[in-house]
Order: C-alpha cells, then sequence, then structure tokens
C-alpha cells in the first residue's frame, strides 16, 4: 500500500471545502453563474421546440443526436429546480467517481481513502465543472463504468446492451472520452 498522508488533517481539507462550496453558490445562486448548464438547457429545449440552434454564434456545438441525450439532465426540469436537480444529479455522480476511484486506487489507509476522495470532490477540474453546470462528470463516470465493464464482464447481451448505452452516452462529449475506447 502507500500513504500520502498521515491522518489527512482538518487543515488539508479546508481549502477543497473553500472551492467547493465557492462553486456550489455560484452553480445555484448566481444568476449567471452556470454558464454551460443554463447554455445547454437553452440549446436542448430550442431543439426540441424546432428553433434553429445552429444559427447564429448560440454556442451549438453538438450534433443533432446529442441533444436526445443530453435532455435528461438539460431539458425537462423547470427553471426554478433545473440547477437543484443539476445539482443532485452531479452529487450521485461525483460520488460515484469517488467510489470507484477508491475501489481500483485500493488505497492502503482511510487517510488515503479521504485523500483520493477529496481530490476528486475539490478538485480544481471536478469544482469547476460543478460550477459551471457543464456535462464532464457524468460523461467521464459513464466512460469509465463502459471501460471496466467491457474489461472485466465476459461477453454476454447485458454486458453489450450496457455498454451500448455507457459509451452512447459517453460520447456526447468525443474529444474528452474517445481515447478511452
Amino acid at each position: 500500500g502507500w500513504s500520502l498522508l498521515p491522518g489527512f488533517p482538518l487543515l488539508r481539507a479546508a481549502p477543497v471545502a473553500a472551492r467547493l462550496g465557492i462553486e456550489v453558490h455560484r452553480l445555484l445562486f448566481e444568476p449567471e453563474g452556470p454558464i454551460d448548464l443554463l447554455l445547454l438547457r437553452e440549446l436542448t429545449r430550442d431543439w426540441f421546440a424546432d428553433i434553429p440552434v445552429y444559427v447564429g454564434l448560440r454556442g451549438a456545438v453538438y450534433p443533432p443526436a446529442d441533444y436526445l441525450l443530453l435532455w435528461p439532465l438539460y431539458g425537462w426540469a423547470p427553471r426554478s429546480i433545473d440547477r437543484w436537480f443539476y445539482a443532485l444529479v452531479t452529487a450521485f455522480v461525483t460520488a460515484a467517481l469517488v467510489a470507484i476511484l477508491v475501489r481500483e486506487a485500493k488505497p492502503a489507509s482511510r487517510a488515503d481513502r479521504m485523500l483520493l476522495g477529496a481530490l476528486v470532490v475539490g478538485g480544481y477540474p471536478t469544482a469547476i465543472s460543478l460550477g459551471n453546470g457543464q456535462i464532464t462528470p457524468h460523461v467521464l463516470l459513464t466512460a469509465i463504468a463502459a471501460v471496466l465493464i467491457a474489461l472485466r464482464r465476459p461477453p454476454a447481451l447485458r454486458r453489450d446492451l450496457a455498454l451500448a448505452g455507457l459509451s452512447l452516452f459517453a460520447l456526447v462529449k468525443r474529444n474528452l472520452t474517445v481515447p478511452l475506447f
């Protein structure tokens, strides 16, 4: 085993909590805080309302089929709960990423498990993705799950269907996930 920190003192957790707090506040309470969430919500809803999303400089970079995949996270919730829904789903996604990382890394001590969790939860990329309302954490989870299923499960119809679904969603952000496949 390996040990990074003896005890993981509270002092080291403070910056993680501070960064995460700033980004959660930005996501939930700042009017233009979650820029990606606001843009993807608008584009996804416009796509389904048959409003041209590829006209002008609106930021529509996703191919048409991706809007169907983005709809469960960005398209259906009313404005009064969309940020809260995103935050709740992202909390579960982040917890799953932490669980996978801890399981795969097999840290030697509780302190090391806490450090790995803190790195995922409070690391700058994760915190900024949360504050912006990005799809990145969700895509990473599905891509990593697909890779692990492909490596560890014997070929079977259920495995192949799970791989197809996870891989399809992971390809919403191709620039991030294609190298994993």
